[in-house]
């Protein structure tokens, strides 16, 4: 095979035979593998990291290339590699996440291959998060960690830093099992400041909010890829806050990273009052003796709270705007 490697060429002659049948069956199957993009996707993509790793450990280069092979084929298939892929930025986990990570796509190339791509999939293919922030945290950490488990652990924590609050619980749990170090990569920021965010999901290193304040306006028209067909309602339930619309219902997750709206069947329970010293009147959010002025909300439509955000709408948007006490200097 022209253009190369004298490693990658030697393996694949080796087994020539089995890696055709492995195309060929996909091909029959009718997946929509390229064949000369397949093959420039081995010379740019697979070369490098096998010659990698074969420089250190070169009684694994014939596992790393089956592994390599075989979930590239099954990206190829899926339209997620290649030309017209669904999902470009899922490139960069090949070109920029697997060089970081040699020792243990030699150990285990199937396992490391596998979550990385996963991953990516997941934060890319959920509305609002930040493919470009989970690449670079992955980016510095990865090449500081030293099993399969620690380079799954960061990327939990990076899924969470780039928009993907449902994980927090579990991010912030796997932020502590990893060395402060790797944390620290993971996330950003130090990771001393772990104890102040799990005390307070709106809190972000480098500010110092010490009064009411806006986190966010979420949401959007169907039409314009956020979720609500119209301007929805919102109510606390169970002591958690969704929102309505027509016959449909979401689940707001946020925290400082992000807010994802979850959709779920909606709960018939009685919606739950704000709690005592907490209030929208005239413009005006109250919550205890702080206060934020907003005038776009004189006409609020609804609002509930779960103790440690604010949820209000308005009859005339498709957002939802959300609140939260000041975080402690």
């Amino acid at each position: 095979m022209p253009g190369v490697s004298r490693e990658l060429a030697t393996l694949l002659e080796a087994k020539r035979e089995s890696f055709n049948q492995r195309f060929a069956q996909r091909r029959r199957g009718g997946a929509p593998v390229d064949a000369p993009a397949f093959l420039a996707h081995l010379a740019e993509v697979i070369d490098p990291l096998l010659r990698k790793v074969v420089e250190t450990h070169p009684e694994r280069g014939p596992a790393v290339l089956d592994a390599l092979y075989d979930a590239s084929l099954d990206l190829f298939a899926e339209s997620l590699l290649g030309p017209g892929s669904k999902l470009p930025v899922l490139r960069n986990v090949w070109i920029e996440l697997l060089p970081q990570t040699i020792q243990l796509l030699a150990r285990d190339p199937v396992a490391i291959t596998g979550c990385l791509c996963n991953a990516m999939f997941q934060v890319a293919s959920q509305v609002g998060t930040q493919p470009a922030v989970w690449l670079a945290r992955m980016k510095a950490a990865l090449p500081k960690c030293a099993s399969i488990s620690e380079a799954i652990d960061v990327g939990l924590v990076s899924a969470w830093r780039s928009g993907m609050p449902q994980y927090r619980d579990t991010a912030l749990a796997a932020a502590e099992r990893l060395k402060p170090a790797i944390a620290s990569e993971a996330l950003g920021f130090p990771a001393s400041n772990i104890p102040a965010m799990k005390s307070d999901r709106w809190f972000h290193p480098g500010t110092s909010e010490q009064s009411l304040r806006s986190v966010g306006t979420p949401g959007g028209f169907t039409g314009f890829g956020g979720p609500f067909p119209r301007p929805p309602q919102v109510q606390t339930v169970g002591g958690a806050i969704f929102a309505l619309a027509e016959d449909r219902c979401w689940r707001i997750i946020g925290d400082a990273f992000g807010v994802w709206f979850q959709r779920v069947p909606r709960n018939k329970a009685k919606p739950e009052p704000l709690p005592k010293g907490i209030a929208v009147e005239g413009g005006t959010v109250r919550w205890g003796k702080a206060t934020c002025r907003t005038p776009e909300l004189a006409n609020a439509s609804s609002s509930a709270c779960d103790g440690s955000t604010l949820a209000v709408t308005i009859p005339t948007s498709h957002q939802v705007f959300l609140f939260a006490p000041g975080s402690p200097a």
